[in-house]
């Protein structure tokens, strides 16, 4: 989707020297080379998941053909045409037969029962073992015989004895192929077996039979014969036991399972982007977007599972993986020009949604712009859920909601943490309406002061999408750093909560991708997580990580 461009404010001057490329038609023109560099590294990013989704398939076809036996088809040739009578009368003489026989009357006859059973009985078909299960009456049948012995008393199916030369007759009346060749009287006969001489042998049965077949013709004396066009049945080839075998088909099994192996990894490549494109996973999606990136702030499961371990760990160990992030993020937001000279510069730190990591990533950043020198206050400014007097292990009150109340003067409010230099402004106690809080004149003279005592004042604000005050916050405010958390906020998201700012006026610094996964990052960022610690990754490596 296309995310909204946030202009400067009117009263703001001056504008940001680059704010120009966040627009859509100043927007520079993407390079091809650019899209096959990103396409080649999202096929070399998912190559694990394209093999484990082909390779599945790939061996379920190669172990399909090494289970399935191989099948023989013998092949007889037959014509159809008619038989001569013995006795020729003067009409007959004259007048030959003309005209086509009836083919399909033929290829009735020769799939008829009597002959299959002849073949079966010759042939002993009964005793092989493919042809042994079929004398075997299965569990269905046994019980639509015994619902038709229920049912219907005069039926005697329930009563019929399982013959096997029948059963075998059935078998072989399905697996007969006669098909007529071209518009010809010539029948091509066919048997497939597991067997080529058994395949062979079935063919030329059922072909011998059926053209030496007398009964039908002993029962007629000359007389009827002349006067009848009986059908006749020649064989023309006979059939010979197949040097190569007709089933499976390896090369088309093979070509179908690997372009169905192909297609289900392409298939999953295809959901994998949508599922990427839908969330933000790195700067780059970031900066393809045409919004800023900030940076990156790694994850850590201390610094989750801890409220103040983001901020012990930039204080106490900046060669950490997450501090150095943190610092990146310092240094980029130091970046911004001052919109007031002489006066501090007003951060808004906030999100689209609850968490997203702003809490956490204001405490770091505040820890980290006091360790370079500089007066740094942060303010609680969720009033609806306080969290950042957890960081620093102080009281909620007296805070903000007390300042505004008139109960302690700002001096009061404001405490100082020794350990990390920062000055922290609490929400103070539980307010009713944060939107009077935030309204008041009081606040607004109190921000005032604040820019006059302090180089960086960070604030951190409720969500855009769940609540006003951020908009509220968001005027009052010099920028606005959006946070966004890797492979969790959506595109979507991003863009209403964009849309609510911009409608605010506010003024955007950038986007943070918070809770990167490190071992993914290189995966979709140029960089990768042994840019950030001491040495690019030694210390990384050292403890593990």
């Amino acid at each position: 989707m296309t995310l909204p461009y946030l202009p400067p404010r009117g009263q703001i001057e001056p504008a940001l020297p680059d704010a120009a490329w966040l627009q859509e038609d100043a927007r520079p023109t993407r390079d091809p080379r650019e899209q096959l560099d990103y396409l080649a590294r999202f096929l070399w990013r998912w190559k694990r998941l394209v093999f484990f989704i082909s390779a599945p398939i790939m061996l379920a076809g190669f172990f399909y053909l090494l289970i399935v036996p191989e099948k023989y088809s013998a092949h007889a040739t037959l014509m159809v045409g008619f038989r001569q009578p013995e006795l020729l009368t003067a009409e007959q003489v004259r007048s030959p037969v003309r005209g086509e026989p009836d083919i399909d009357g033929a290829i009735d006859l020769i799939r008829a029962e009597p002959a299959l059973r002849h073949v079966a009985s010759e042939l002993d078909l009964a005793a092989r073992p493919e042809l042994a299960g079929a004398g075997r009456v299965s569990l269905l049948v046994r019980f639509k015989r015994a619902l038709a012995s229920i049912f219907d008393r005069t039926n005697g199916a329930s009563n019929q004895s399982a013959d096997p030369t029948a059963w075998v007759a059935a078998h072989l009346r399905k697996d007969i192929k006669i098909d007529r060749v071209g518009r010809s009287t010539l029948l091509d006969l066919s048997y497939t077996s597991s067997d080529a001489a058994m395949a062979a042998k079935v063919v030329n049965s059922l072909a011998k039979f059926s053209s030496e077949d007398e009964s039908f013709l002993s029962r007629m004396s000359l007389a009827e014969r002349a006067g009848f066009q009986i059908v006749k049945v020649s064989v023309v080839t006979e059939a010979v036991p197949p040097q190569e075998p007709s089933s499976p088909n390896s090369p088309l099994i093979l070509a179908v399972t690997t372009f169905c192996a192909l297609m289900a990894g392409l298939g999953a490549l295809l959901v994998k982007q949508f599922q990427e494109q839908r969330t933000v996973r790195g700067v780059e999606q970031v900066t393809r977007r045409g919004l800023r990136a900030l940076g990156v702030i790694l994850d850590d499961q201390n610094v989750e599972r801890h409220p103040g371990a983001g901020v012990a760990m930039v204080a106490g160990d900046p060669t950490h993986a997450f501090s150095a992030s943190v610092m990146s993020l310092h240094v980029a937001l130091s970046t911004l020009p001052r919109l007031h000279k002489e006066r501090g510069l007003v951060l808004l730190v906030t999100s689209a949604l609850p968490g997203e990591g702003k809490s956490t990533t204001a405490a770091a950043l505040a820890t980290s712009m006091a360790a370079s020198g500089k007066r740094v206050l942060l303010v609680d400014g969720d009033l609806r859920a306080p969290t950042l007097h957890r960081s620093f292990g102080v009281e909620q009150r007296p805070g903000l909601a007390e300042f505004v109340d008139s109960q302690v003067v700002l001096e009061a409010a404001i405490r100082r943490d020794r350990t990390t230099g920062v000055h922290f402004l609490a929400s103070g106690k539980g307010n009713a309406n944060p939107l009077r809080v935030l309204n008041s004149i009081r606040f607004q003279t109190g921000l005032r002061v604040m820019r006059a005592e302090y180089d960086t004042i960070l604030i951190d604000s409720p969500p855009v999408l769940a609540a006003g005050d951020a908009r509220i916050l968001a005027q009052l405010s010099d920028y606005v750093v959006v946070m966004t958390r890797w492979g969790s906020t959506s595109w979507c998201v991003l863009g209403h909560a964009l849309r609510a700012l911009q409608e605010s006026g506010a003024r955007l610094a950038g986007v943070v991708v918070s809770r990167v996964d490190r071992r993914q990052l290189s995966i979709y960022d140029y960089g990768g997580a042994q840019i950030y610690g001491a040495g690019y990754g030694e210390y990384l490596d050292a403890r593990g990580e």
